[in-house]
């Protein structure tokens, strides 16, 4: 866990695991339940992996994605550690597959 924000009276808040969906706060009370002290001498913990499983990170969307990909169109989001499909509609992200042309109810 990566500490992102000191609150006061001891309390601090945590993104765990590098994901920013799952971000907590703890407190000296938590201490050797929820959260400890990293082992002296180190400040964080370290994995090494052979290069071969490693792989660059995907350049950012431009600031005009969405705009420019409205109307229906499919992309893959990351989201609680898998990747989803999506469809974009209205300018927002709908879960799941983009709906069927022509079925369902009709609106009135």
């Amino acid at each position: 866990a990566e500490v992102r924000e000191l609150l006061g009276e001891g309390r601090f808040r945590v993104c765990v695991d590098g994901d920013e969906d799952f971000v907590e706060e703890y407190g000296p009370d938590e201490e050797g339940s929820e959260w400890r002290w990293p082992p002296q001498g180190r400040s964080r913990a370290t994995e090494w992996v052979a290069a071969g499983f490693t792989r660059p990170r995907p350049p950012r969307a431009p600031t005009n994605f969405l705009a420019a990909a409205a109307g229906g169109g499919t992309v893959q989001v990351l989201q609680d550690g898998g990747w989803w499909q999506a469809a974009i509609a209205d300018d927002k992200l709908l879960l799941g597959p983009p709906p069927a042309t022509g079925s369902g109810p009709e609106k009135k």
